[in-house]
């Protein structure tokens, strides 16, 4: 099962956006307590944080693989989406559990806005000689 979850804390001024994918191996044994609990790998993970002027500020990150060698430590879906929707930080409130058609949904809106905020257009630098 993969769990979905999207951040927005975008306002008139800045967009600010998270989506995060966990997929869950089930039945995993954890040794350290010889019990039989999930484990979660991060399998997608983009990030938009862009002043709403064009040109002016932006910043995107993408990471995302099948194979991806960042985990949680949460051992159950519960702990999982606790830690996440408690994930607020100075620009808001933390994560939302969404379906996978809501995340497709925010995955297109994140994209469409990065491609209208994509490339630094050099002819809009003064440069003093």
């Amino acid at each position: 099962m993969i769990h979905y979850f999207v951040k927005d804390n975008s306002d008139y001024r800045w967009n600010d956006i998270e989506l995060v994918a966990w997929y869950e191996h089930e039945n995993v044994l954890y040794t350290d307590k010889n019990e039989y609990k999930s484990s979660f790998d991060r399998v997608e993970y983009l990030r938009l944080f862009s002043n709403k002027e064009k040109n002016s500020s932006v910043s995107f990150k993408a990471d995302f693989g099948r194979n991806t060698a960042i985990g949680h430590h949460a051992r159950t879906p519960e702990e999982l989406h606790k830690v996440e929707i408690d994930n607020a930080s100075w620009t808001g409130p933390g994560s939302r559990q969404v379906t996978k058609k809501e995340y497709l949904e925010a995955r297109g809106k994140l994209f469409e806005t990065y491609k209208a905020y994509m490339f630094l257009n050099f002819e809009s630098i003064n440069i003093e000689n």
